[in-house]
């Protein structure tokens, strides 16, 4: 699951959307500074992992910095209880691998590759 706190006294640039059911315990999955130009990409990624989890975990994406050169994002997912931390990294890693695949047939090469090790999975 990834958790949604501001590191460094950051300011919310938007409010934190939250896609999926909500519960108290489980895994926590963040994904933290994701820089400006890599944001369409992990954006990809948070649309896949959104979509096929639409009933069953909870997703936050917040921006910092709007407007700013070092403007960033962070992505949150709350998987359920009975995830297994392992289980919810490898489906994450392969969404990122998938998205990097199209990145690698985007015709106007507007997309940029991303790097999983910014995935941070841990029990909540």
């Amino acid at each position: 699951m990834l958790t949604c706190a501001p590191t460094i006294g950051a300011t919310c640039a938007q409010p934190t959307d939250a896609v999926g059911a909500e519960w108290s315990e489980g895994v926590r999955a963040r994904i933290e500074q994701i820089p400006a130009k890599e944001d369409a990409t992990w954006g990809a990624v948070f649309a896949l992992l959104s979509y096929a989890h639409r009933k069953d975990w909870q997703f936050h994406w917040t921006g910092y910095r709007r407007g700013e050169p070092d403007a960033y994002s962070f992505i949150e997912i709350e998987a359920p209880g009975d995830e297994d931390v392992e289980a919810v990294r490898a489906e994450i890693v392969a969404a990122v691998d998938h998205v990097n695949a199209v990145v690698k047939r985007d015709p106007l090469d507007k997309m940029v590759p991303i790097d999983v090790g910014l995935v941070e999975v841990l029990v909540d």
